[in-house]
This record gives C-alpha cells, sequence and structure tokens, in this order.
C-alpha cells in the first residue's frame, strides 16, 4: 500500500467486549475546517462525568480514552476485571487516533480525561490536535479532601484497592501532576486554559457552565444545566467504558440529572474525613497527599482569582 493510501486509510480498532464498535480514522484531522474539541482534565472523582453528562446534548462525547492504556502500560498485572474487559483504548496511540475519528462526525467533540494519563499521551501522540486553535482545554479542580474521600469510598466499596493504591495511587490523585500539565499546556496555547472550581460550580453552576460555553464558543442555553437520567448503554456518538458503568464506579454521577447532587464541606470538615480509613498506613499516604495537593489546589485557585479581577 502506498503512502498516501496508508494517510487515507481507516483503521478498525476492536474495542472487545463493546456492543457500540467503532472505525477509528488514522488519519490527519486538522485543518481549520475541523470541529471544536473540548478536553476536560481532572482527577478522579471531580464531577467529570456529571460534565460528560451534560455535554451529551450538543457534543460527541468520550469518557477517559487514554486510561485504559495507562494501567496496561504501568500496572498490566493489577489491571482490575472491569478495565482488562473494557471497550476502550488499549495503547496511547488508538486513543489519539479515537479522538480523531470522532472528530469526523460533523459535532464538536468533548472528552473528558484525567491528568494522570493526559500528559503522557497528549503531549507526545496528541500534541497537534492540543496545538490547534479550535482546541479547548478545561481544568475541573475539586477540593482535594473531597476528590480523596470520594476515591477512597470507591476503592473500598469495590474492593480494588490492589489494582493501584500499593503504587500509583499518589500519581492518579495527584494535584502536582495536573498543575504542571497546566503549565505545559500553558505554554503550547495561545489561549489559556479554563480553569473550573468544582465548588463554584455547585454554587454557581449557571454562571459557571455559561463562562465555559462562551470560552469554548458553543452556544449555552439554560436547558444544559440538567438532563434526564440515563439508563442503557450510549448511541454511537458517545464512547463509553460500558463494563466500568457497570461496576459502578461512576453510577452516582452517570444516573444524576444535574451538578446539585453534590455538596460542599466546610473547611473544619476535611482532616475528618479521612478518619474513616481503619489503616494507620493508607490513612498516613491520604493525609500527606492532601496536603502536597492543597498547594497545587490553591495555585489553581489564585488563577482563577487572577482571572476574575481582570
Amino acid at each position: 500500500m502506498s503512502t498516501m493510501k496508508k494517510v487515507l486509510a481507516y483503521v478498525v480498532v476492536s474495542f472487545l467486549a463493546c456492543a457500540n464498535r467503532v472505525l477509528v480514522c488514522d488519519g490527519d484531522a486538522h485543518t481549520l475546517s475541523r470541529e471544536t474539541l473540548i478536553i476536560m482534565i481532572s482527577t478522579p472523582r471531580s464531577l467529570s462525568t456529571a460534565f460528560f453528562r451534560m455535554m451529551q446534548a450538543c457534543c460527541c462525547t468520550i469518557s477517559e480514552p487514554g486510561a485504559d492504556a495507562y494501567f496496561r502500560l504501568h500496572n498490566p498485572e493489577g489491571c482490575w476485571s472491569a478495565m482488562c474487559e473494557s471497550n476502550m483504548p488499549r495503547t496511547y496511540q488508538e486513543a489519539v487516533a479515537c479522538i480523531k475519528y470522532f472528530l469526523t462526525k460533523g459535532k464538536p467533540v468533548f472528552v473528558k480525561e484525567m491528568g494522570f494519563c493526559a500528559r503522557e499521551y497528549l503531549l507526545l501522540n496528541g500534541k497537534d490536535l492540543i496545538a490547534h486553535p479550535k482546541t479547548y482545554c478545561i481544568f475541573l479542580v475539586r477540593h482535594p479532601a473531597q476528590a480523596l474521600i470520594s476515591y477512597y469510598t470507591m476503592q473500598h466499596k469495590h474492593d480494588i484497592s490492589g489494582a493501584d493504591h500499593d503504587a500509583l495511587f499518589e500519581e492518579i490523585m495527584s494535584y502536582r501532576i495536573l498543575y504542571e500539565l497546566y503549565e505545559q499546556l500553558l505554554a503550547i496555547k495561545k489561549v489559556e486554559p479554563l480553569i473550573i472550581m468544582c465548588d463554584d460550580l455547585i454554587k454557581n453552576a449557571s454562571t459557571v457552565v455559561e463562562t465555559f460555553f462562551n470560552y469554548v464558543h458553543l452556544p449555552f442555553s439554560p436547558r444544559y444545566l440538567s438532563w434526564e437520567m440515563q439508563h442503557s448503554s450510549p448511541s454511537a456518538d458517545h464512547l463509553w467504558d460500558v463494563n466500568t458503568q457497570k461496576y459502578g464506579w461512576f453510577d452516582k454521577a452517570f444516573n444524576s440529572n444535574s451538578f446539585f447532587f453534590q455538596k460542599i464541606l466546610c473547611d473544619g470538615q476535611h482532616d475528618e474525613l479521612f478518619n474513616e480509613i481503619e489503616s494507620d498506613v493508607l490513612r498516613a499516604r491520604y493525609q500527606n497527599l492532601y496536603r502536597e495537593n492543597m498547594i497545587y489546589y490553591r495555585l489553581f485557585q489564585a488563577k482563577v482569582s487572577a482571572a476574575v479581577k481582570e
């Protein structure tokens, strides 16, 4: 096959255990006429799934296309069953190809992604996507105490602590990695990435969501602030890890109908949250990461405050 034919060829990626298999284009999709690409980056347990649900109303949506590849690369033996049976891309190259394919469908594309894997493939395999003027990067930042205790609760609930508590926990939930990625994207993008603090989103969803839509140059409608609960598999315009959904990792957010299913904790409650962790060693790890994460959380807060003053 000639080089030109290879460039134009479509590559079929076999996403196992998925009723909604997708045809992935491995060609170049970054012309000026390309559809808008929105990449929302966060740590786990930061309301990004609720944002994903909202964006299903107006975009093709992809949930964490790089996560499966990350776990296969860094911890293949500890890959828990739902992830190992995932329908998602299995390499970072497939993750980028998946995004490029959805950009051919004639609608804006919304990608929710985790900071710990986004920093590995978006800055290498996906740099052309990032640099494009119609790509918008959003950082969704939740208070570290709330994100960490939610993460612990889900790990404990599903008894999957062996998957990543041992070696990857501090990386998966790291706000340092999140902030360093923000600074790296800031150096690449002409438009500064937008930071959304989860507390602001919960307290004033209408204003924050409208600001978001203005930032990505898409029309805002108040109807986006609520959505119907979804109990079935997503359509062909939405790539979602069906196995993980069934596993329950996202069930509360996925079956929500607005951002108001969450609550804000007072500052005095944060340290108390870690008391429910029975293991002294594990509790210390959470507390240490919480203290480090607060440094970068405050840096994100300072960026938001400075933008408001401008």
